[in-house]
């Protein structure tokens, strides 16, 4: 089926939506388990609830929860697309792996590396020698400064800051507005200004 298909309808959908549209994408459908959006709309976009993923050409997974978008990476078989709001800038030495999104006005610099279906979101700032690993989500205005690494699934929170050369595990979870100054192990969550460990 040609066009780009949007796997999810939440809010991260129309993001991606808007994302794709303003990059000259033609969305072909979006694409939700939940059966009672079945029919429904987004964004002028029809729902449909089931789907033979076989037959799709093209899509992108258009959901904000790491886990759900690893889990549905590994049981869908199609080419997943990547997309960049052309109002957001990259440098071209900078990797972005499948499926990630970079939203408007996110900056990605020099040498930085996105892993698989990420999510730079809006107006945040990966600084130059980055590392992300896959399914990453770096929250709008939440800046990584320079050589930076995340581990697979890491959330950093809305308006929070890494320090240059910080380094998190896998799976951590950075708070709003925090400021980590200290490298994080794997599964923690951090907090405050400096960040501290809550569980």
């Amino acid at each position: 089926m040609s066009g780009l298909w949007i796997i999810g309808a939440g809010g991260h959908a129309k993001v991606a939506i808007a994302a794709a549209e303003a990059a000259g994408e033609f969305v072909a459908g979006v694409i939700d388990s939940n059966p009672a959006l079945a029919g429904q709309r987004l964004l002028g976009h029809s729902i449909l609830a089931q789907h033979d993923w076989s037959a799709l050409d093209r899509a992108h997974l258009a959901i904000g929860d790491n886990k759900i978008r690893a889990r549905l990476a590994s049981e869908m078989p199609v080419e997943w697309v990547s997309i960049q709001h052309p109002v957001g800038w990259r440098h071209p030495s900078a990797r972005i792996a499948e499926g990630t999104l970079v939203c408007a006005s996110a900056i990605v610099q020099p040498d930085a590396q996105i892993g698989r279906h990420s999510i730079i979101n809006t107006a945040s700032v990966v600084e130059h020698d980055c590392v992300l690993g896959d399914f990453s989500f770096v929250g709008p205005r939440a800046c990584l400064t320079g050589s930076v690494t995340l581990g697979a699934g890491c959330f950093i929170g809305a308006g929070a800051t890494l320090c240059p050369g910080i380094t998190l595990g896998n799976h951590v979870t950075v708070g709003a507005g925090a400021v980590v100054t200290q490298d994080i192990a794997d599964g923690a969550t951090v907090v405050g200004v400096p960040a501290k460990k809550i569980r």
